[in-house]
């Protein structure tokens, strides 16, 4: 019987254009236990694994043996290393190293879809990244495809949509919420957080819980002890939330600040006890532990309608806004400061130089660091009833109707606090630098 390497076998099944069938993806990436299983792509018999491949294009699929000692585990996992030469896709231009997660999603979400505009990305990379960065810059109307290089075309960009749609479904199988560390209570947490309390007395006086940036500071060092001992947890690489240690923190060093539900006194009502070491029995604590518990219902299901409200007016009042090609020749801007920290935001901006509108890109913006200038904006827009796409910004230009959209989006920022307040209210401390307000 014929044999085959698994990384053989990966490469074989992208040119056979297995990932685009939801069933390969489920065998390759679930537990199959079965020792009898048997589908169209794998077969398990005796616990040796056996793949379908076509014998030549024409032909039914035969079995193929597997050289892997894999069983009772996935037959892949998205960090499995491998190597692939340059054209294996159309947008890989070098020999690589890779990993079976990045070759599989830049394989549906970019060479299928795209081809050779957007280059192979060796990288962890979300969807907003290559909207950001490759799409919102080529998009073109139908029937403009070929008056941009690299353009991309509005049914490329519905195929895009519907293969993220697609790859999301594979969350049930990779996406884990914890592993063996993080339901498990840190070393001598306990202790560290009498330490921190105690230094905490001994500086700023016997009140020194009551001090909101005190206990945001006490909370911070806790959560650092706890990323340190959760780091090498193999379910969390590589990524730990701050909602994962909010969590832990809870659970296992201290429940924190509470009562923003019921307190108004600008205090912080600290419980020092975590909720594995029980419920104090005082009329503070149980006043605060149980309006959090009302708070996080409250928020989710009332205050979520401020966001919806913020929505439907912001809609009602920009739904006949246009953003129309062009300058409308306005000489007034906003004043802002282009910093290194700030930079992002305004790529794709125009600001005002000797009386003309100069676009900010990454080759030029570096220029103006620092530097007070004129930027163009809606506020100054000289057209009557809509907004010229200078004073609007290069990003959106093609977009006649995206002024909704984007206050759409600022609505949902405070839908999303709303929602999230469900899960974990940290106090978190950040420095301000007043130099950003200015």
């Amino acid at each position: 019987m014929d044999s085959i390497k698994i990384e053989d076998y990966i490469k074989k099944a992208i040119k056979l254009d297995y990932p685009a069938d939801f069933k390969w993806l489920t065998d390759m990436f679930a537990y199959l236990v079965d020792s009898n299983y048997e589908d169209k792509y794998v077969k398990i018999d005796k616990n040796n694994f056996y793949v379908k491949l076509p014998d030549n294009e024409d032909s039914e699929k035969i079995d193929v043996y597997l050289l892997t000692d894999k069983y009772k585990e996935p037959i892949l996992t998205p960090q499995m290393k491998i190597t692939v030469e340059k054209g294996f896709l159309p947008n890989i231009r070098e020999d690589i190293e890779t990993t079976v997660g990045r070759l599989i999603v830049n394989y549906l979400l970019l060479a299928r879809v795209f081809g050779d505009k957007i280059d192979y990305i060796n990288k962890p990379f979300t969807v907003s990244y290559i909207e950001n960065e490759y799409i919102v810059k080529y998009l073109v109307s139908k029937g403009e495809e070929d008056k941009k290089p690299k353009s991309i075309s509005i049914d490329e960009y519905t195929k895009f949509i519907d293969t993220v749609s697609y790859i999301i479904k594979l969350n049930k199988l990779l996406v884990h919420a914890g592993g063996p560390l993080v339901i498990s209570r840190p070393p001598d947490i306990v202790q560290y957080r009498k330490k921190l309390i105690e230094e905490a007395k001994k500086k700023y006086g016997e009140d020194a819980l009551e001090r909101l940036d005190v206990v945001g500071e006490i909370d911070k060092k806790l959560e650092e002890y706890e990323k340190e001992y959760i780091k090498d947890d193999p379910v969390l690489v590589p990524k730990i939330s701050g909602k994962t240690l909010g969590a832990m923190k809870k659970m296992y060093a201290a429940y924190g600040h509470g009562g923003d539900f019921f307190y108004k006194d600008g205090k912080a009502h600290y419980l020092e006890k975590s909720l594995e070491e029980g419920w104090d029995d005082t009329k503070e604590a149980i006043t605060i532990l149980y309006n959090d518990i009302r708070m996080g219902s409250y928020s989710r299901g009332f205050k979520t309608q401020k966001g919806g409200y913020t929505a439907k007016q912001g809609l009602r009042a920009t739904t006949d806004l246009k953003i129309v090609k062009g300058d409308c020749g306005s000489k007034t801007g906003l004043p802002i400061i282009i910093t290194e920290k700030n930079y992002k935001e305004y790529l794709g901006r125009y600001i005002i130089v000797n009386n003309k509108p100069l676009l900010l890109t990454e080759d030029n913006i570096k220029n103006y660091f620092n530097k007070n200038v004129l930027m163009r904006s809606p506020m100054f827009c000289h057209m009557d009833t809509n907004f010229c796409s200078t004073c609007m910004g290069k990003n959106v230009e093609n977009y006649e109707n995206g002024i909704s959209i984007m206050v759409i989006n600022m609505a949902g920022v405070i839908l999303n606090a709303s929602m999230k307040a469900m899960h974990d209210q940290s106090i978190k401390l950040a420095k301000l630098d007043i130099d950003d307000l200015i």
